[in-house]
Order: C-alpha cells, then structure tokens, then sequence
C-alpha cells in the first residue's frame, strides 16, 4: 500500500506588536520659549551683519542701517532717489484746480468792467465830438474876426495915408463893433481883449457841457 502522506503545516508568521504610542510632548516652559526668541534674534542680528557687511566687533548704528536698508528697498521696487525728487517736484509744481465759486466771481467781475468801460468809452466819444464841433464854431469866429481886423486896419492905414477920413460901417451884430475908433495900438488891445473873452466863454462853456454830461437825461 502507499504510504499516507501528511501535509505540512505553513510555518506560522510572527504578528507585529502594535507600536507604543509615543507620549503628548510636554508644553514649552516659559524659560524655553525665551530661549527660543533670543535664539530667533540672534540669527536675524547675524543675517543683518552679513547683509551689511559688518563684522560682529563693529559696533551698528542705527542712523546707517536705516539708510541701507532705504537704499535696498529703492533697488529692490525700482525706484531711484532721483525719480522720487523728480516726482514730488512734479506734484508739488500742478496748480491747484480752481474752484468753481472763483471762477465764476472772476467772470463777473471782467464782465463788470468790460461794461464800465464801455460806458466810459461812449461818454468820452460824445464829449469829443462836442468838442469837435464847439473848436470849429471857434475856428470859424476867429477867422471871421481876423478878416475883420485886416479890414479894419487897411481902411486905418489908407485914411492916414491920404489923409481922408474913412467911415467905415459897422452892424450892430458885427463883432467889431466894440472895436471902432482909436489908434492901431488900442485896436490891437482891444482885439487881444475880445479874443481873451472869447476864451472864457469857450472854456464857461466846456464846464457847462461836461455838467450837464454829467447830470444825463435828467439834465432836461
């Protein structure tokens, strides 16, 4: 008969124990937490020496580390100490917008002495014109009153030379009327008296025409 034959048992596996759980960490103690913040500034202390470039025997002041480090944040943004100035001035140099309530007083204010002078302009014209017409009234009478007086002295002058008497006739209304009889020198007074006069009343009236300008249409 064959032999039986039994068979083997697998060779049974060792089972892992289950791993300790490691216990909760203590909470940091106070004199450990100061370790560690002087520990961290330490280290930043050390990285600012070695950014600056100085030695640990070198003592820092403070004035020069904030001037390296603005010139660091200038070349790490880009912008140049030139550019800032550069940019201030252009800010400080923009005029200020105007304000609306300004604007409007300056217009009226142009507007006001626009129409003043215009005013001024058309009363100064009219005087003119007066003016113009009162000196060539003026003219014409002076003229006038010269041909009289060469007149005049042409009939003195051939009456004493022939030695006739000249009767010369004179209208009421002739401006030489005033003017007749004596000799050339009392003639010539009494043309230079007439003509004195005449610039009295010239000048009574200008005043006369100014202040009735003056006065406007209530002058009537």
């Amino acid at each position: 008969d064959p032999e039986e034959t039994t068979p083997e048992a697998a060779p049974l596996k060792a089972v892992p124990e289950p791993e300790a759980m490691a216990p909760p960490a203590p909470p940091p103690r106070e004199d450990q937490a100061e370790l560690n913040i002087q520990d961290v500034k330490a280290r930043a202390c050390d990285a600012l020496h070695k950014a600056l470039g100085l030695e640990d025997e070198q003592p820092v002041d403070l004035d020069d580390v904030k001037a390296r480090a603005a010139g660091a944040l200038e070349k790490a943004l880009g912008v140049s100490e030139s550019a800032a100035t550069s940019k201030e001035e252009t800010a400080e140099a923009e005029p200020a917008p105007a304000q609306p309530t300004l604007v409007s007083e300056v217009q009226e204010i142009t507007r006001q002495v626009k129409e003043e002078l215009g005013k001024f302009q058309g009363e100064v014209c009219g005087q003119l014109q007066d003016l113009k017409q009162l000196s060539s009234e003026v003219r014409k009478d002076v003229e006038d009153l010269r041909h009289q007086v060469a007149e005049a002295k042409r009939e003195v002058s051939g009456s004493s030379t022939f030695g006739a008497t000249t009767v010369t006739t004179i209208k009421p209304e002739d401006p030489l009327q005033d003017l007749a009889g004596g000799s050339l020198a009392d003639l010539e007074k009494k043309i230079r008296e007439r003509n004195e006069r005449f610039r009295r009343e010239n000048a009574a009236m200008r005043e006369e025409n100014a202040r009735l300008k003056m006065m406007g249409p209530k002058a009537d």
